[in-house]
């Protein structure tokens, strides 16, 4: 896997880790509100898949260089799209994602790493969409717990992955890890032919009365790092109603998964 290491400013307060954008501007506009109430310097960090699903996914791509830039990496949905595409494709897909970007963008993701090694106020923090490190990616089924015997490295203060769509923090002696969740669609619970939904979590699933998403923010203190899942709302009905208009084969489905955190199988 290509990693890149990088040093953050000791001057910056706060990490801002997001993922899985998915083509969805909507929340983007939330967090923009929400990451100028924060006092201090912030640095935002995106942990990859900014196409698929949504229908704006070079808007996605020009957030994340604005806000992260060189902080970023690739997902496996940004890998596909990046594989070039000709003919006539839908933007919410790998190949109509590509026929999107400008050349900037291309060259912008061409260039991102698939992990990211930081280093921030003495502690060393790896970034990494969903890869182990034996090329395979997990699946974005797994479980929290299966996510966290994949990744969990106690020779890192802290390893941040995405790609499953269920935020989680734990720590543990093996390891400290954090998953982002979704800043556009979290998925909760698969949901299996008979209807019934298997969680993605340690406890049985439970629906939940209003949907939220999630990015992480990251502190440091003289005794380690502080992680929290940090939750919004953002009006989903725009993003619906364009996947309706696009004609997305999947668009009611899509709308339930939004509002429901369960996906189905």
């Amino acid at each position: 896997m290509q990693t890149r290491a990088l040093q953050i400013s000791d001057d910056v307060e706060r990490l801002l880790i997001v993922s899985d954008l998915h083509g969805f501007v909507e929340p983007l506009k939330e967090l923009d509100r929400l990451f100028a109430l924060y006092e201090g310097k912030s640095q935002v960090v995106a942990a990859g898949d900014y196409v698929v699903n949504g229908g704006r996914p070079a808007d996605v791509v020009d957030w994340v260089r604005r806000h992260a830039g060189e902080f970023a990496v690739t997902g496996n949905h940004d890998q596909e799209a990046l594989k070039g595409a000709e003919g006539d494709f839908a933007p919410y897909t790998d190949p109509g994602a590509f026929l999107c970007f400008s050349e900037e963008q291309k060259d912008y993701l061409t260039g991102l790493p698939e992990v990211l090694e930081l280093s921030w106020k003495g502690r060393k923090i790896r970034i990494n969409h969903g890869r182990r490190a034996s090329g395979e990616w997990v699946s974005w089924k797994a479980t929290t717990a299966e996510v966290f015997d994949a990744f969990a490295d106690p020779s890192v203060d802290l390893t941040v992955v995405a790609h499953t769509h269920c935020p989680f923090v734990r720590r543990e002696a093996r390891g400290h890890v954090a998953n982002c969740g979704s800043t556009s669609c979290l998925i909760l619970g698969h949901e299996a032919a008979d209807g019934s939904v298997q969680s993605k979590t340690e406890v049985s699933f439970k629906p939940i009365a209003r949907i939220y998403s999630t990015f992480l923010s990251a502190t440091a203190s003289s005794t380690g790092l502080e992680v929290r899942v940090e939750r919004f709302e953002y009006d989903r009905q725009p993003e619906a109603e364009l996947l309706q208009d696009l004609g997305h084969p999947r668009a009611q489905q899509i709308r339930k998964w939004l509002d429901t955190g369960v996906f189905w199988s």
